[in-house]
């Protein structure tokens, strides 16, 4: 179940400010009968937000900056894997969401013919689910753990 809501603010001419908050209730059943976590419900909330404002600079070229935050939860594969935090442990209860902070500047001209677009980004990320698979004989298994990440990149466009 999820909720969102977003508002865009003209501040003058040339300026305007837009903001979003998002909102999801998770919930997720081990349906499995020889896990440790058989039969157990996890549930859980996620929120994210972002605030982003754009500048025109002139006729045809608008300049932004956003500054972003979001939660995930583990999906199917990440919850049914066994857990780093104790060996043969569910990752079912131990796996934590997802928490990513991003902020990213970019530019974007257009006419009629023509868009260019150049952008930046760096995100924080806590908690990414990282899956390691290990061969055991015939027997191939994945072990969940938590690390923290960062990323940085940009991109540049043209349509014509």
């Amino acid at each position: 179940i999820g909720a969102f809501a977003e508002l865009t603010k003209t501040l003058n001419a040339s300026q305007k400010l837009i903001g979003g908050l998002r909102m999801n209730a998770w919930d997720a059943k081990d349906k499995r009968t020889t896990s440790s976590t058989a039969g157990q419900t996890r549930s859980e909330n996620t929120y994210s937000g972002f605030v982003r404002s754009e500048n025109a600079l002139n006729d045809n070229t608008i300049g932004y900056a956003g500054y972003g935050h979001a939660e995930r939860f583990p999906d199917y594969w990440e919850l049914i894997s066994m857990s780093s935090t104790a060996m043969g442990a569910s990752a079912f209860q131990a796996t934590k969401k997802e928490k990513t902070d991003q902020v990213d500047v970019g530019a974007v001209y257009k006419t009629d013919l023509l868009k260019l677009s150049a952008s930046g980004f760096y995100n924080r990320i806590d908690n990414f689910i990282l899956i390691n698979y290990n061969s055991l004989g015939m027997m191939v298994t994945g072990v969940s753990t938590n690390i923290d990440a960062e990323t940085t990149g940009f991109e540049v466009g043209a349509d014509y």
